[in-house]
Order: C-alpha cells, then sequence, then structure tokens
C-alpha cells in the first residue's frame, strides 16, 4: 500500500491577543490557547495580526505533494482546508481531516480535482495571508516568532533606525529589524535614547549609531549608542567631539568615520574617527567643503563625501579621501545639486539616490551613477516617485528606498522602491514598514 502521505505542519496563528492555536492533520488536533502579555502592550500602538509566511507555504507544498500521492496509489485522500485568524472582525478558520480508503479510478479522477481547485485555494490563501498583514499599522511578534526572524540570514536582514511617520506629530520610530523577503517588521530592544537625523554605521556584528537629535525641533545631540546584534543588547559609547546632525557616516579598516553635519545653525566640514578597541574619537582630515545633509559611503578603501547643504546653499560637487593620503580630493560634481539624498554602492558604482534640489523646490526622482573609473556621473533610471529625506540600503544585489517626503506637500511616503541592474527600479508591494522619513537603514 505504501507509507501515508506526511503529516501536515503545524500552522501557527497569532490573532488579536497573540493567542496561539495549532492545528495538526492525521484526523485528530489539538489546540493550545495561551495569551501573550509581554512588551508588545507596553508599545502601546495597534497590534498587528500575522500569519506565519513560512507555514503557509508548509501547507501549500504538502498539499502539492499529496495531489501526486493520488496519483501514485489507488486511495482516496480529500484535504479540505479553511484558514481562521481574528483581525478587526474579520474571521476564518483552519481545519483539516484526512481519510484514507479505497475507491474506484472514476472517483480517484474527481477527487484529484477537487484537490487542484483546494490547490488554487491555498495558493489564494497566501495572497489573503498578505493582505491581512498589510491592512494595520504595525507588525508586533511574539517572542517565539521574533526569534525566528532573528535567525533570518543576514542576506535578508535590513535594520531601520529613527524616523518620522507624521510631520505634525513628530515622534522616532525607534529601532526595527526588517524582512524584504517576508515584509515584516520587527521592533528590536529601543535605543537607550530615540532619535532622528542621525547616521548609522555597521562594523563587525555591531550597528553604531550617531549623532542626530530626539526631536525635530530639539538641540542636536553628540551620544553614540552601539547595538549588539549577537546578544540584542546596547551600549553607550564615548560621544563625538561636538554635538551634529545631518552628517554621514561609514566604516573603513576596523574604524568608524563621522564626518559633516551640522548644528542648526552651522555646517560644518569636520571628521572625526572613532577606534573601538581605543574607545575615543580624534580628530582626522577635515573636508573641503562644509556639508550638511550629505550622503557618504565607502567604496574600495576610500570614503566618498556627495552633496549636501552649505552656507552657499546646496551642492553638486563632491570629494573622495583614502586614508592613505593626507587631504581630500575634489571629485566631478554631480549634474545637480542635492541634500538629504543617499547614497548606495551596487557593483562597485555610486548611486546618488532622489533629494532636495533647490531648482525643483521639491524632492526629485533623479538618480546619478559615478564609476571611479570613469570621469563624470552618469543619469541613470529615475525613481518612480520624487522624495528627499528617505533611506537606501543595499541587499542581495538589489537597492531599497523607503520612504521619504514629497515636497512640496510634506507627505511622507509608505512607498519602498528596488532597483537591481537589467531591472531598473520598481515600486514593491511592501506595506510592513508603512509611512517613514528621516531615518536611516543599514544592512551588513
Amino acid at each position: 500500500m505504501g507509507s501515508p502521505p506526511p503529516p501536515l505542519p503545524h500552522l501557527s496563528l497569532l490573532p488579536h491577543r497573540c493567542h496561539h492555536l495549532t492545528t495538526v492533520a492525521g484526523g485528530s488536533s489539538s489546540s493550545t490557547l495561551q495569551d501573550f502579555e509581554g512588551p508588545i502592550e507596553s508599545l502601546g500602538r495597534p497590534w498587528r495580526i500575522f500569519v506565519d509566511p513560512d507555514a503557509v507555504r508548509e501547507v501549500l507544498d504538502f498539499a502539492e505533494d499529496f495531489h501526486w500521492e493520488m496519483e501514485r496509489r489507488d486511495r482516496e485522500a480529500i484535504l479540505q482546508g479553511q484558514h481562521y485568524a481574528e483581525s478587526d472582525g474579520c474571521s476564518t478558520s483552519c481545519n483539516v481531516l484526512l481519510f484514507d480508503q479505497p475507491c474506484s479510478s472514476d472517483k480517484v479522477k474527481y477527487q484529484r480535482g477537487e484537490n487542484d481547485m483546494l490547490l488554487e485555494k491555498f495558493v489564494e490563501l497566501s495572497g489573503t495571508v498578505k493582505n491581512l498583514n498589510s491592512q494595520t499599522d504595525s507588525l508586533f511578534l511574539d517572542d517565539r516568532v521574533n526569534q525566528l526572524i532573528k535567525q533570518c540570514p543576514r542576506s535578508d536582514v535590513i535594520y531601520l533606525v529613527g524616523g518620522l511617520d507624521d510631520i505634525s506629530c513628530p515622534s522616532s520610530l525607534g529601532f526595527s529589524c526588517f524582512s524584504p523577503s517576508l515584509d515584516i517588521l520587527i521592533p528590536v530592544k529601543s535605543m537607550p535614547d530615540e532619535r532622528l537625523f542621525n547616521a548609522t554605521v555597521a562594523l563587525d556584528n555591531r550597528i553604531f549609531v550617531l549623532g542626530g537629535a530626539d526631536h525635530p525641533y530639539a538641540s542636536c545631540i553628540d551620544t553614540v549608542c552601539c547595538y549588539d546584534t549577537t546578544c540584542d543588547d546596547w551600549t553607550l559609547c564615548p560621544p563625538m567631539t561636538c554635538e551634529k546632525a545631518n552628517l554621514a557616516g561609514v566604516s573603513l579598516c576596523g574604524k568608524i568615520y563621522a564626518f559633516g553635519g551640522g548644528d542648526g545653525s552651522e555646517s560644518f566640514l569636520d571628521v572625526e574617527v572613532f577606534d573601538p578597541a581605543y574607545g575615543k574619537w580624534i580628530k582626522n582630515q577635515p573636508m573641503l567643503k562644509k556639508r550638511s545633509a550629505l550622503a557618504g559611503v565607502e567604496l574600495n578603501g576610500a570614503i566618498y563625501a556627495v552633496g549636501g547643504y552649505s552656507p552657499i546653499g546646496n551642492l553638486s560637487c563632491a570629494e573622495r579621501l583614502d586614508p592613505r593620503e593626507p587631504y581630500w580630493k575634489m571629485l566631478p560634481g554631480m549634474s545637480m545639486q542635492r541634500s538629504f539624498h543617499t547614497l548606495a554602492v551596487l557593483d562597485e558604482k555610486i548611486y546618488s539616490i532622489g533629494g532636495y534640489n533647490p531648482e525643483a523646490g521639491a524632492g526629485v526622482a533623479t538618480v546619478e551613477l559615478y564609476d571611479p573609473r570613469m570621469p563624470s556621473w552618469v543619469a541613470v533610471e529615475p525613481m518612480k516617485y520624487p522624495k528627499a529625506c528617505h533611506s537606501s540600503a543595499v541587499l542581495g544585489g538589489s537597492i531599497f528606498t523607503f520612504g521619504g517626503l514629497e515636497d512640496p506637500t510634506q507627505k511622507i511616503l509608505d512607498v519602498v522602491e528596488c532597483y537591481s541592474e537589467g531591472r531598473g527600479w520598481v515600486n514593491t508591494a511592501i506595506k510592513s514598514i508603512g509611512r517613514r522619513s528621516h531615518c536611516s537603514a543599514i544592512a551588513y
């Protein structure tokens, strides 16, 4: 007779109060109901229902395996599924029944057709799950699912630091971990002090958050804090030599470089270097131009500072520092002035993305590319949406841009765009990020 089909994987659901319902195949079911009263409630935000996409995919795989089992032997197997979750009055249920008995070939054909229809329903279910997960304001998971996502490979994690979701009622969005493939956003352990307009740098297994301000109208700060991804904990580091916001930062040769920025009345050309081994910030060779709201990256052992705002206005010029050389070197300028833009490195080329342009009087969608082997910047395919004060990160050979301001309305975008060579810019269907501006994003 052969072995029976594999048992249906457990399907874990996380309804409104994080109850856990586990349904088991094989003609019997068991369920456990457990209230989660952890730190989620203390956040004071609407809870979001999350149905584990991996569990849905396991159900799909199981249903397909069962379909081919019917091809192999003359047996009856009826798979009936109905998914249950509760979200603001919306109800579904999940029960699975399996029967095993002989039947005629005609009946097998009939049941095979029924199974094909059921497979289609499961595919629809996976789409419904994604819609459910995107219809609420924010996503919160219990400790077990949280731990599962933390075990995601580094190739599928982007950290989002600070930022705003409402210009009229500004407050920092804190520190979160985002998985593009699963479209989920998980609040991670809170920073010692929430902030925005900061720079964020990754070094080894640590994420350093530099300067910024704790409120759009507050004074700048000089504090530096460090998140250790291996132990899920924050520590305070020695402060920078002065208070600053809208600065840039990179890591190079085991050190953190912080450059540019301003204090609300003045733009800086200062460069500071922090060596975690010595626990001390020291002054380094300053830039050639004062720059606030600039963007910076590291490429092939050199540091690039591009655009920004100076006492004479917005800048299009760029400069580079090779730590083996004593001075910064001016580079060809971009075709337009940009501030509050982002830089991203992809395939050893630098992309300057969006930002505020004074001639347009608004954020722009344009993108320029700089190849260090070439003499100038080149305009490439623009984004779908004009924006400034957004954030960008490179993950898995693609550039992701998050949110930003849609000038001149000052509307905060909830758009996530993705760029890869050969495909260009795509407006993704990602919804878990929500509206977000003035934050920083980092993948490492």
